[in-house]
């Protein structure tokens, strides 16, 4: 009986360790989860300044186009 005690105890230290290893592991992956959203949202940042930027930069070459429109170049 005493063998079958310690072989329980044996089993439920393992169960606790296995328990353990897996808290630590889903620990590790939420915070890499984390990571990755806040890149992402960096990311979409950039994105949206990108786009901004080029808006403004197309509104510029048509402004640029309709300024060079007056100049005659004679050849």
């Amino acid at each position: 009986m005493n063998a079958t005690v310690e072989q329980l105890s044996a089993g439920s230290q393992e169960v606790s360790n296995a328990s353990e290893d897996i808290a630590a592991v889903s620990r590790q992956s939420a915070a890499g989860i984390q990571d990755i959203a806040a890149s992402a949202e960096e990311q979409l940042a950039s994105m949206e300044e990108i786009s901004s930027s080029a808006v403004t930069l197309e509104k510029m070459a048509e402004e640029l186009r309709e300024l060079t429109k007056r100049f005659k170049i004679n050849s």
